[in-house]
Protein backbone atom coordinates (compact mmCIF):
# COMPACT_ATOMS: atom_id res chain seq x y z
CA UNK A 1 0.00 0.00 0.00
CA UNK A 2 2.70 2.70 0.91
CA UNK A 3 6.54 1.54 0.14
CA UNK A 4 7.73 4.31 3.23
CA UNK A 5 7.66 3.58 6.73
CA UNK A 6 8.08 7.10 7.68
CA UNK A 7 4.67 9.60 7.94
CA UNK A 8 3.90 11.23 4.55
CA UNK A 9 1.60 14.36 4.63
CA UNK A 10 -1.14 13.87 2.54
CA UNK A 11 -3.00 16.85 1.74
CA UNK A 12 -4.83 15.04 -1.02
CA UNK A 13 -6.66 13.06 1.82
CA UNK A 14 -6.89 16.22 3.64
CA UNK A 15 -8.84 18.10 0.85
CA UNK A 16 -10.85 14.94 -0.02
CA UNK A 17 -11.78 14.71 3.62
CA UNK A 18 -13.05 18.84 3.95
CA UNK A 19 -14.81 18.49 0.58
CA UNK A 20 -17.05 15.20 1.82
CA UNK A 21 -18.28 17.41 4.83
CA UNK A 22 -20.05 15.39 7.86
CA UNK A 23 -17.18 15.47 10.37
CA UNK A 24 -19.18 18.73 11.97
CA UNK A 25 -22.21 16.77 12.29
CA UNK A 26 -24.26 17.63 15.89
CA UNK A 27 -20.81 19.53 17.04
CA UNK A 28 -20.40 23.33 18.17
CA UNK A 29 -17.06 23.54 19.85
CA UNK A 30 -15.61 25.38 16.63
CA UNK A 31 -18.41 27.88 16.99
CA UNK A 32 -17.94 28.47 20.82
CA UNK A 33 -14.46 28.40 21.12
CA UNK A 34 -13.27 29.14 17.66
CA UNK A 35 -9.95 28.61 16.24
CA UNK A 36 -7.02 30.51 16.80
CA UNK A 37 -3.80 30.10 15.10
CA UNK A 38 -0.59 30.72 17.26
CA UNK A 39 2.96 31.24 16.30
CA UNK A 40 4.53 29.09 19.28
CA UNK A 41 2.93 25.37 20.98
CA UNK A 42 3.01 26.88 24.52
CA UNK A 43 3.52 30.53 25.63
CA UNK A 44 2.00 33.32 27.90
CA UNK A 45 -0.65 36.20 26.76
CA UNK A 46 -2.18 38.91 28.66
CA UNK A 47 -5.70 40.04 29.77
CA UNK A 48 -7.05 43.35 30.68
CA UNK A 49 -8.61 42.32 34.63
CA UNK A 50 -12.36 43.92 33.85
CA UNK A 51 -12.90 43.97 37.64
CA UNK A 52 -10.15 46.62 37.86
CA UNK A 53 -9.61 47.57 34.56
CA UNK A 54 -11.64 51.11 34.30
CA UNK A 55 -13.31 49.49 31.63
CA UNK A 56 -16.89 51.16 32.40
CA UNK A 57 -16.38 53.64 35.31
CA UNK A 58 -17.51 56.61 34.10
CA UNK A 59 -16.39 60.39 35.27
CA UNK A 60 -18.12 62.95 33.63
CA UNK A 61 -14.99 65.14 33.86
CA UNK A 62 -12.54 62.45 33.16
CA UNK A 63 -11.79 63.10 30.14
CA UNK A 64 -11.65 67.24 30.36
CA UNK A 65 -8.78 68.60 29.85
CA UNK A 66 -6.53 69.49 32.94
CA UNK A 67 -5.66 73.12 33.64
CA UNK A 68 -1.90 72.61 33.17
CA UNK A 69 -2.52 71.27 29.40
CA UNK A 70 -2.31 67.46 30.13
CA UNK A 71 -5.00 64.84 30.07
CA UNK A 72 -5.82 62.26 32.80
CA UNK A 73 -4.21 58.81 32.20
CA UNK A 74 -5.69 55.64 33.07
CA UNK A 75 -3.96 52.73 34.17
CA UNK A 76 -5.23 49.33 33.65
CA UNK A 77 -4.68 46.69 35.18
CA UNK A 78 -3.54 43.58 33.75
CA UNK A 79 -3.54 39.76 34.45
CA UNK A 80 -2.10 36.56 32.43
CA UNK A 81 -2.57 33.18 31.77
CA UNK A 82 -1.02 30.30 29.65
CA UNK A 83 -1.72 28.07 26.95
CA UNK A 84 -0.18 24.66 25.83
CA UNK A 85 -1.37 23.11 22.25
CA UNK A 86 -1.15 19.85 23.42
CA UNK A 87 -0.58 17.38 20.48
CA UNK A 88 -3.27 15.33 19.49
CA UNK A 89 -4.04 12.43 17.29
CA UNK A 90 -5.36 8.98 15.98
CA UNK A 91 -4.48 6.16 13.77
CA UNK A 92 -5.77 3.51 12.19
CA UNK A 93 -4.43 0.20 10.59
CA UNK A 94 -6.07 -0.86 7.04
CA UNK A 95 -4.67 -4.10 6.44
CA UNK A 96 -3.46 -4.92 2.93
CA UNK A 97 -6.38 -7.54 2.24
CA UNK A 98 -9.01 -5.24 3.70
CA UNK A 99 -7.57 -2.74 1.41
CA UNK A 100 -7.69 -4.69 -1.44
CA UNK A 101 -11.69 -5.45 -1.09
CA UNK A 102 -12.68 -1.72 0.27
CA UNK A 103 -10.93 -0.41 -2.24
CA UNK A 104 -14.10 -1.93 -4.87
CA UNK A 105 -16.44 0.33 -3.03
CA UNK A 106 -15.07 3.55 -1.36
CA UNK A 107 -11.85 6.06 -1.05
CA UNK A 108 -10.62 3.63 1.91
CA UNK A 109 -7.87 6.66 3.58
CA UNK A 110 -10.78 9.38 2.91
CA UNK A 111 -13.09 7.32 4.47
CA UNK A 112 -11.09 6.21 7.39
CA UNK A 113 -9.41 9.74 8.01
CA UNK A 114 -13.06 11.41 7.61
CA UNK A 115 -13.56 9.03 10.67
CA UNK A 116 -10.75 9.30 12.58
CA UNK A 117 -11.64 13.55 12.37
CA UNK A 118 -15.27 12.47 13.23
CA UNK A 119 -13.69 10.94 16.87
CA UNK A 120 -10.90 13.74 17.38
CA UNK A 121 -13.64 16.72 16.79
CA UNK A 122 -15.65 14.94 19.30
CA UNK A 123 -13.03 14.90 21.84
CA UNK A 124 -12.38 18.52 21.13
CA UNK A 125 -16.54 18.69 21.48
CA UNK A 126 -16.20 17.50 24.98
CA UNK A 127 -13.70 19.99 25.92
CA UNK A 128 -15.34 22.63 25.15
CA UNK A 129 -18.06 21.60 26.47
CA UNK A 130 -16.50 21.46 30.07
CA UNK A 131 -15.13 24.62 29.75
CA UNK A 132 -18.01 26.72 28.74
CA UNK A 133 -20.93 24.45 31.40
CA UNK A 134 -18.33 24.99 34.23
CA UNK A 135 -19.24 27.41 36.82
CA UNK A 136 -15.69 27.79 38.03
CA UNK A 137 -15.52 29.86 34.53
CA UNK A 138 -18.64 31.76 34.11
CA UNK A 139 -20.90 32.97 36.89
CA UNK A 140 -24.27 30.80 37.05
CA UNK A 141 -27.71 31.41 38.34
CA UNK A 142 -30.28 28.74 39.14
CA UNK A 143 -33.54 29.65 37.46
CA UNK A 144 -36.82 29.73 40.26
CA UNK A 145 -38.64 26.83 38.25
CA UNK A 146 -37.00 24.41 36.22
CA UNK A 147 -37.68 23.88 32.07
CA UNK A 148 -39.22 20.74 32.09
CA UNK A 149 -41.91 22.51 34.38
CA UNK A 150 -45.05 23.87 32.18
CA UNK A 151 -44.84 26.90 34.17
CA UNK A 152 -41.25 27.76 33.73
CA UNK A 153 -40.75 30.61 32.11
CA UNK A 154 -36.91 30.65 29.80
CA UNK A 155 -37.42 34.08 28.30
CA UNK A 156 -37.89 35.97 31.15
CA UNK A 157 -34.71 33.68 33.09
CA UNK A 158 -32.61 34.38 29.66
CA UNK A 159 -33.61 38.36 29.21
CA UNK A 160 -33.06 38.59 32.97
CA UNK A 161 -29.51 36.64 32.91
CA UNK A 162 -28.82 39.08 29.15
CA UNK A 163 -29.24 41.92 31.72
CA UNK A 164 -27.06 40.74 33.79
CA UNK A 165 -24.23 40.96 31.43
CA UNK A 166 -25.26 44.34 29.64
CA UNK A 167 -24.34 45.48 33.31
CA UNK A 168 -20.98 43.89 33.00
CA UNK A 169 -20.69 45.56 29.52
CA UNK A 170 -21.14 42.66 27.46
CA UNK A 171 -23.21 41.98 24.23
CA UNK A 172 -24.82 38.77 24.60
CA UNK A 173 -25.13 37.21 20.82
CA UNK A 174 -25.25 33.25 21.32
CA UNK A 175 -27.79 30.85 23.18
CA UNK A 176 -25.68 27.26 23.83
CA UNK A 177 -28.33 24.60 24.77
CA UNK A 178 -28.05 21.01 23.88
CA UNK A 179 -31.10 19.15 21.28
CA UNK A 180 -33.34 18.49 24.94
CA UNK A 181 -33.02 21.11 26.15
CA UNK A 182 -33.84 23.28 22.93
CA UNK A 183 -37.15 20.78 22.24
CA UNK A 184 -38.03 22.04 25.68
CA UNK A 185 -38.09 25.95 24.75
CA UNK A 186 -39.82 24.89 21.37
CA UNK A 187 -42.64 23.41 23.00
CA UNK A 188 -42.57 25.78 26.29
CA UNK A 189 -46.38 27.45 26.52
CA UNK A 190 -44.69 30.82 27.68
CA UNK A 191 -41.94 30.55 24.77
CA UNK A 192 -44.85 30.10 22.56
CA UNK A 193 -47.16 33.12 23.32
CA UNK A 194 -44.09 35.32 23.69
CA UNK A 195 -43.32 34.69 19.92
CA UNK A 196 -46.81 34.25 18.69
CA UNK A 197 -48.71 35.75 21.33
CA UNK A 198 -52.20 33.85 22.35
CA UNK A 199 -51.51 30.32 22.12
CA UNK A 200 -54.57 28.16 22.98
CA UNK A 201 -53.73 25.22 25.06
CA UNK A 202 -52.82 22.36 23.40
CA UNK A 203 -52.21 24.41 20.43
CA UNK A 204 -48.59 24.47 18.96
CA UNK A 205 -46.68 26.19 16.44
CA UNK A 206 -43.49 25.99 15.04
CA UNK A 207 -40.57 27.57 16.94
CA UNK A 208 -37.24 27.25 15.76
CA UNK A 209 -33.32 28.85 17.11
CA UNK A 210 -33.48 31.34 14.53
CA UNK A 211 -37.17 32.70 16.20
CA UNK A 212 -36.10 32.25 19.88
CA UNK A 213 -32.40 34.54 18.92
CA UNK A 214 -34.58 37.19 16.92
CA UNK A 215 -37.00 37.47 20.13
CA UNK A 216 -34.25 37.06 22.77
CA UNK A 217 -32.20 40.00 20.49
CA UNK A 218 -29.40 38.21 20.09
CA UNK A 219 -27.31 36.45 16.75
CA UNK A 220 -27.74 33.02 17.00
CA UNK A 221 -28.90 29.57 19.15
CA UNK A 222 -26.59 26.94 18.84
CA UNK A 223 -27.68 23.55 19.33
CA UNK A 224 -26.01 20.75 20.15
CA UNK A 225 -27.04 17.28 19.29
CA UNK A 226 -23.51 15.97 19.12
CA UNK A 227 -23.29 12.30 21.30
CA UNK A 228 -21.34 9.82 22.23
CA UNK A 229 -20.99 6.45 24.00
CA UNK A 230 -21.01 6.91 27.57
CA UNK A 231 -20.75 3.15 28.81
CA UNK A 232 -17.14 1.48 29.94
CA UNK A 233 -15.54 -1.02 27.50
CA UNK A 234 -17.13 -4.30 27.06
CA UNK A 235 -20.68 -3.08 28.63
CA UNK A 236 -23.83 -2.40 26.07
CA UNK A 237 -23.76 1.07 24.32
CA UNK A 238 -25.43 4.05 25.94
CA UNK A 239 -25.82 7.57 24.11
CA UNK A 240 -25.78 10.58 26.00
CA UNK A 241 -24.96 13.77 24.82
CA UNK A 242 -21.83 15.96 24.92
CA UNK A 243 -23.33 19.10 25.77
CA UNK A 244 -25.06 18.69 29.74
CA UNK A 245 -28.91 18.96 29.81
CA UNK A 246 -29.15 20.91 33.05
CA UNK A 247 -27.49 24.01 31.94
CA UNK A 248 -27.95 26.63 29.56
CA UNK A 249 -25.03 29.10 28.57
CA UNK A 250 -25.83 32.93 26.93
CA UNK A 251 -22.79 35.30 26.20
CA UNK A 252 -20.59 36.92 24.20
CA UNK A 253 -18.92 34.40 20.79
CA UNK A 254 -16.12 36.07 18.47
CA UNK A 255 -13.61 34.86 16.17
CA UNK A 256 -10.18 36.75 15.57
CA UNK A 257 -7.34 37.64 17.87
CA UNK A 258 -8.67 38.32 21.46
CA UNK A 259 -9.05 42.27 20.99
CA UNK A 260 -12.22 41.25 18.91
CA UNK A 261 -13.74 39.90 22.95
CA UNK A 262 -15.29 36.74 23.43
CA UNK A 263 -15.50 34.17 25.81
CA UNK A 264 -12.95 31.44 24.50
CA UNK A 265 -10.60 30.25 21.67
CA UNK A 266 -9.26 27.21 20.78
CA UNK A 267 -5.79 28.17 19.97
CA UNK A 268 -3.97 26.11 17.78
CA UNK A 269 -0.46 25.61 16.42
CA UNK A 270 0.35 25.05 12.90
CA UNK A 271 4.04 25.14 13.59
CA UNK A 272 3.79 20.89 13.04
CA UNK A 273 1.01 20.99 11.26
CA UNK A 274 0.32 23.20 8.44
CA UNK A 275 -3.72 23.38 9.10
CA UNK A 276 -6.50 23.24 11.36
CA UNK A 277 -5.62 18.71 11.48
CA UNK A 278 -3.10 16.64 8.89
CA UNK A 279 -3.58 13.50 7.36
CA UNK A 280 -0.41 11.34 7.00
CA UNK A 281 0.17 7.76 6.38
CA UNK A 282 2.78 5.34 6.49
CA UNK A 283 3.53 1.60 6.23
CA UNK A 284 3.41 -1.07 9.18
CA UNK A 285 5.17 -3.87 7.34
CA UNK A 286 5.13 -6.11 10.77
CA UNK A 287 1.31 -6.09 10.24
CA UNK A 288 1.18 -5.93 6.40
CA UNK A 289 -0.61 -2.64 6.81
CA UNK A 290 -1.09 1.16 5.58
CA UNK A 291 -1.44 2.83 8.46
CA UNK A 292 -3.52 6.40 8.53
CA UNK A 293 -3.08 9.25 10.90
CA UNK A 294 -4.84 12.37 11.86
CA UNK A 295 -3.17 15.10 14.34
CA UNK A 296 -3.22 18.61 15.63
CA UNK A 297 -2.01 21.13 18.30
CA UNK A 298 -4.91 22.62 20.34
CA UNK A 299 -5.67 24.43 23.65
CA UNK A 300 -9.32 25.14 24.14
CA UNK A 301 -9.01 28.31 26.61
CA UNK A 302 -11.59 30.31 28.18
CA UNK A 303 -10.33 33.71 27.75
CA UNK A 304 -12.95 35.81 29.66
CA UNK A 305 -15.25 34.59 32.28
CA UNK A 306 -17.26 37.55 31.88
CA UNK A 307 -18.53 37.49 28.75
CA UNK A 308 -21.09 34.77 29.88
CA UNK A 309 -23.35 33.25 32.35
CA UNK A 310 -24.57 30.11 32.86
CA UNK A 311 -28.28 29.06 34.14
CA UNK A 312 -28.96 26.03 35.95
CA UNK A 313 -32.21 25.13 34.27
CA UNK A 314 -32.52 21.41 36.22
Amino acid sequence: MYANTGAVLRGDIQQAVIQSGGADSGLIGGLVMPPLSVATKAGQYLKIDTATGHLMRVDADASKRNADGSYSRISRAFTSDTYLCEDRGLEELIDDSNQADLSRFLDTEATIAKLLLRNIKLAHETRVAAAIFNTSNFNNTTVGTVWSDSAADPITNLQDAISRLRKKGVDANTLVVNLDVYNLLRKNAKVQSYIFGSVGTGDFRNVDASLIAANLGISQVLVASAAYDSSKKGQAASGSFVWSSSKAWIGNVQSGDFVAGGAGRTLTWTGDASDLFVVETYRDEARRSGVVRVRQHTSEKVVDGTAGELLTIA
